[in-house]
């Protein structure tokens, strides 16, 4: 692969190609499996393209619950088959007074980020509506066992459970179809949320938009299959696939959608 490979990718991917292509060259070179940190689901398109056709190499992901967001990738020789303990993925159940307190996703989202490590160390925040899990990576465990004590103002502990005994999470995506006049991150929003174009570049222009967990200042970033769009106070959009125009010119984007509820 040459330099000409970072022309089907964006300006701000280019440290990530890179870090793929090493995890990659290293699987090959040293006839081994590498595994990877946490990786979204545009970072494991990206890798899924950098292996184009080789079939002397192999791309395996799990982030440990169903359907998981984030999930570690393993990068192997075709003879490997790997099993779930070769993604290193630890699942930690959080204890807390049920009967008395609630948890929420962002709160232990923050809390996470806040012990001054990067997102990709642990992965997906699942519940089934009492019990709360998350995913990390299992050479962090004891880190996050002895320093999160508190979630919010509620006092918790951590405990690693296995596999089997994962929460099933509930599900508050909604698929829908989006019609586009092109593949602009404001056209997206304002026609998700149902905004005004200007509002939906204002939303952009002034932080309240994330494009892969990344802080974009653009309206007109282009968007495109495994993106995923947060909209601070409304809610998330993954893209999943762009099947085609209709006899109008209009792109068609086949979307998963969470709507906050406005005022909560």
């Amino acid at each position: 692969m040459t330099t000409g490979i970072y022309q089907h990718f964006r300006p701000e991917e280019r440290i990530l190609v890179d870090q793929l292509r090493d995890a990659i060259a290293t699987a090959q070179v040293e006839y081994r499996p590498v595994v990877t940190p946490f990786a979204n689901p545009r970072t494991r398109a990206i890798a899924r393209m950098l292996l184009g056709d080789d079939d002397s190499m192999g791309m395996w992901s799990d982030g440990a619950f169903d359907d998981a967001e984030w999930q570690r990738i393993v990068f192997a020789p075709d003879y490997f088959t790997p099993q779930p303990e070769d993604f290193q993925v630890q699942l930690l159940d959080i204890k807390y007074p049920t009967k008395f307190a609630e948890l929420h996703h962002s709160t232990i989202l923050g809390t996470l980020v806040h012990q001054g490590i990067e997102r990709d160390v642990f992965g997906d925040i699942e519940t089934d509506g009492t019990r709360w899990q998350f995913a990390v990576d299992a050479s962090m465990t004891n880190f996050f066992v002895d320093n999160i004590d508190h979630i919010g103002r509620v006092a918790v502990r951590l405990f690693p459970v296995t596999r089997d005994e994962r929460v099933h999470g509930l599900s508050d995506w909604e698929e829908e179809v989006a019609l586009l006049p092109g593949l602009r991150l404001d056209a997206l929003v304002s026609h998700v949320y149902h905004v005004s174009r200007q509002r939906a570049k204002e939303l952009v222009e002034h932080g309240e938009v994330t494009l892969n967990w990344q802080a974009t200042s653009r309206p007109d970033a282009e968007i495109a299959p495994n993106d995923m769009v947060s909209v601070r106070g409304f809610g998330r959009i993954a893209v999943d696939a762009v099947t085609g125009q209709t006899a109008k010119g209009k792109l068609r984007l086949v979307t998963r959608v969470i709507r906050k509820q406005r005022g909560h």
